[in-house]
């Protein structure tokens, strides 16, 4: 017997031993504590082994039922092809449940009923349900309140120890958020844009005067404006007493804009003209105008939201996409520091 004992320990505690030979000795262990046909259920069971603890089949079952009842009673083919990727996900999800028990134990954190009680009224509140509401949604999808309070503890257990191996370690700079705003809420958009002061003369009964224009004189009189301006004078005052439109309250102000945007004959007068240059004049359907260009930039940025207004944000948003990253080392040193077998 003493022999088969230190077979068996050899199996669950030296990972290079053989996993057929390590099979093959546990066998003949069992086979002498047990029957024959116990030692073959026994056998059957085990679906795991973490360090010197087991993972059995009907606990796995047992899971699954709990968590994904639906599912196990289900006709549907395609139900029936994801049920191989739930049990490899349940197994995975028990082994790193038994990792972070044993790593609590080892720094002496525990989680209490208390805890539990009142992070499951606080889940429960927060669905805006009465106490009987919230248990029979819960039953109605499958799942029992001992499968709620069980992923309560293993969420508190988890998070007390992110708090002492993870949390503590990740830092967050401003260099960080800042890089993070400026990629992803400033727009750049590809295409040389004009800076432009407009002005423009109305004929007939487009004219917003007292007195109608005829279109000659229109014409006459976005010559002499645009005279004046090639020599020297102010456009945007110019503007402010003379243009027709709508933007001469603005000093003929109208922004930025790409050729694309722009109507063909506005763009064909504006197309190459560089910062200070007028327009020659065109001929719309009610009126002539004419530009000039206070400005060019190769590329229009657009702001989608103020760096004041969002940077709390986007902290958030770092330390958490951090926190998983590190959560996700953190759990894979765990399995590499522990002997872990599928069977």
């Amino acid at each position: 017997m003493t022999v088969y004992f230190t077979l068996l320990r050899r199996l669950f505690l030296r990972r290079t031993f053989p996993f057929c030979t390590a099979l093959l000795v546990f066998a003949l262990f069992v086979s002498v504590l047990f029957p024959a046909g116990a030692a073959a259920r026994l056998l059957d069971k085990v679906v795991a082994v973490v360090d010197n603890d087991v993972i059995t089949l009907s606990e796995l079952n047992a899971e699954i039922a709990q968590r994904y009842k639906s599912l196990l009673t289900s006709s549907d083919p395609a139900d029936l092809a994801q049920l191989e990727d739930v049990r490899r996900k349940t197994l995975e999800s028990i082994i790193d449940r038994r990792l972070l028990s044993r790593k609590a134990k080892e720094a002496n954190i525990t989680v209490s009923d208390l805890e539990i009680d009142r992070a499951f009224k606080s889940q429960r509140e927060r669905s805006g349900l009465s106490q009987a509401q919230f248990l029979s949604q819960i039953k109605q999808a499958g799942v029992s309140e001992a499968v709620v309070r069980d992923n309560i503890q293993a969420g508190i257990l988890q998070s007390k120890l992110l708090n002492v191996d993870v949390r503590s370690k990740i830092v967050i700079t401003d260099t960080m958020v800042k890089n993070y705003y400026q990629k992803n809420y400033i727009e750049t958009i590809d295409g040389k844009t004009y800076q432009l002061l407009q002005m423009g003369f109305a004929w007939g009964e487009k004219k917003t005067s007292d007195h109608q224009r005829s279109k000659k004189k229109a014409l006459e009189m976005a010559k002499e404006i645009r005279t004046s301006v090639l020599a020297g004078k102010d456009f945007k005052k110019l503007a402010k007493k003379y243009s027709d439109l709508p933007s001469a309250s603005d000093g003929g102000d109208i922004g930025s804009f790409s050729l694309d945007e722009m109507a063909p004959s506005m763009a064909g007068a504006i197309k190459g003209l560089r910062a200070s240059q007028v327009s020659d004049i065109i001929e719309t359907s009610d009126g002539y105008q004419f530009f000039q260009v206070t400005g060019t930039d190769k590329n229009a940025v657009v702001i989608t939201a103020e760096y004041e207004d969002v940077k709390n944000e986007i902290r958030e948003k770092l330390f958490q996409k951090q926190l998983q990253a590190e959560y996700e080392d953190w759990i894979k040193k765990l399995k590499a520091d522990a002997y872990i077998q599928k069977m």
